[in-house]
């Protein structure tokens, strides 16, 4: 079963895949799969919304299989109000199915005042799941991470965000083949070059359902 990423942008491996928001790609060079991660949005964001993102090699599903992705979210900043990072399911240029798209603290919206922004929930039939990492003083504050020699969660590195987020998707689509698109991104001209927002990917396969 193939596990790669073709990354457009910044990133590598960790061991596991990674890529962070600084890559500068625009969010233009994904127009061609229309998907729009804030629906409810009143502001134009996507001429300032840059980023990177990895296209997984294409995975075959058979009947009564599923599609798992496990991925961390993670911030070498505290204020990661307008960061972004998702996964989706698709054939060709067609999402079939939004896997995820939140904030690196957890949050499921772009913005840290109102008017409320929210970011594409999960599509149905998409069983999700998250938890909060608490990297300063919670449960992986022994470890951390370091990617490309930023530092995402150590003790020692007070500049970095408080929550970063693990978190999971599986959906059970109809046979045939598919990718997996990942993203994660900047809006507003936000990004943050030097302590940049992130995101791992531990594991995406296809197993039994």
């Amino acid at each position: 079963m193939p596990n790669h990423l073709t990354i457009d942008g910044k990133g590598g491996q960790f061991p596991c895949f990674w890529l962070d928001n600084s890559g500068g790609k625009p969010w233009s060079d994904l127009a061609k799969y229309n998907f729009n991660p804030m629906p409810n949005a009143s502001f134009d964001w996507k001429d300032t919304t840059s980023g990177s993102y990895g296209l997984s090699d294409k995975l075959q599903v058979n009947a009564g299989q599923q599609v798992n992705v496990a991925a961390i979210l993670a911030t070498a900043h505290t204020r990661p109000f307008w960061d972004f990072g998702f996964a989706l399911l698709v054939q060709g240029a067609t999402v079939v199915d939004v896997l995820f798209a939140l904030r690196p603290d957890g949050v499921n919206q772009i913005g840290d005042t109102g008017p409320n922004v929210f970011l594409a929930a999960p599509s149905a039939g998409v069983t999700f799941a998250q938890t909060q990492l608490a990297f300063n003083g919670g449960v992986m504050n022994a470890t951390g991470i370091v990617l490309n020699g930023v530092d995402y969660g150590s003790l020692a590195n007070a500049g970095c965000g408080d929550m970063s987020t693990y978190l999971s998707s599986k959906c059970k689509p109809a046979p045939g083949e598919y990718q997996i698109l990942f993203g994660m991104f900047a809006t507003l001209g936000n990004v943050n070059q030097a302590r940049p927002a992130a995101m791992v990917v531990p594991f995406f396969n296809v197993t039994q359902g």
